[in-house]
């Protein structure tokens, strides 16, 4: 039996035509839907509730009558032939009524170069506050060089003719990346640095600038994780080179990456065309 709505209909008759299969379970307020944010969430079929986004390491879905792993696995960009390794709380079919939890984590990291500097150049906060403001949990990360440099991250090296061996070690973000896909956390990824078709790099400059290191910081190839990433903003040159080994490439995925060479621009923009 239908219960009583929001309002009374034009006949006087305050009840639903047409009852929601889970009730109040998508919570009190009859008049919100995808989480009350539209812009950034969608349900093609009118179902799951959710991904309810809180700035946590996992998001919240709530499945509802007909839903299936591969409507949810549209909304969040993800693989529906993944969704075990990604959906906490996993089973055959979703039950109605039922709470899950999905990837929510964006590992930021910063490989470019001069630090504060260069981060201003390309908006590099105002890009994080974005994604922030869109409930994810952004966990931010710098590459910290070899090479020992002035009391300011600005200043260049002191001269020093050997590394300190107390900078990032190699394959810092591949592992920052790893461990919350192993626990069913990572959604996604933002990089900015240096890279070609095999690898991404992050700067490492040698002494007095004489020199110009790069040292690795994630292999294509070697990069295990457990799922495909539903987002990957990399800025990086050839970073179009590791969207197999990183991204779920599937329905509602989101991908920046680039082919050969790229330049940032002011503003966070990029220039491709020299």
């Amino acid at each position: 039996k239908n219960r009583p709505c929001a309002y009374k209909t034009a006949s006087g008759i305050p009840y639903w035509p047409s009852r929601d299969p889970i009730e109040e379970g998508g919570g009190i307020n009859l008049y919100v839907f995808v989480g009350n944010d539209g812009v950034n969430s969608w349900d093609y079929l009118g179902q799951w509730v959710g991904p309810e986004r809180k700035n946590e390491a996992k998001a919240s879905v709530c499945a509802q009558t007909e839903d299936t792993w591969e409507s949810l696995a549209q909304i969040v960009g993800m693989r529906s032939s993944e969704a075990q390794k990604w959906v906490t709380g996993w089973e055959s079919q979703p039950t109605p009524g039922k709470s899950y939890k999905v990837p929510n984590t964006i590992v930021a990291y910063w490989g470019g170069d001069v630090g504060r500097l260069g981060q201003s150049f390309v908006s590099w906060e105002g890009s994080i506050k974005t994604l922030e403001g869109r409930g994810f949990k952004v966990n931010r990360h710098q590459y910290q060089r070899h090479w020992k440099i002035g009391g300011n991250p600005l200043d260049p090296p002191t001269g020093e003719i050997t590394p300190t061996g107390n900078g990032s070690p190699r394959g810092e973000f591949q592992s920052l990346l790893e461990a919350p896909s192993n626990s069913a956390e990572l959604h996604g990824a933002y990089f900015w640095g240096h890279g070609n078709t095999n690898a991404l790099f992050a700067n490492d400059l040698g002494p007095v600038f004489e020199n110009y290191n790069a040292q690795q910081v994630l292999s294509y190839r070697n990069v295990k994780l457990k799922y495909g990433m539903g987002l990957g903003w990399m800025y990086a040159c050839s970073s179009n080179s590791g969207k197999a080994s990183l991204s779920s490439n599937a329905p509602g995925n989101e991908w920046i990456g680039f082919d050969g060479l790229m330049c940032p621009v002011p503003g966070g923009g990029v220039d491709t065309g020299f």
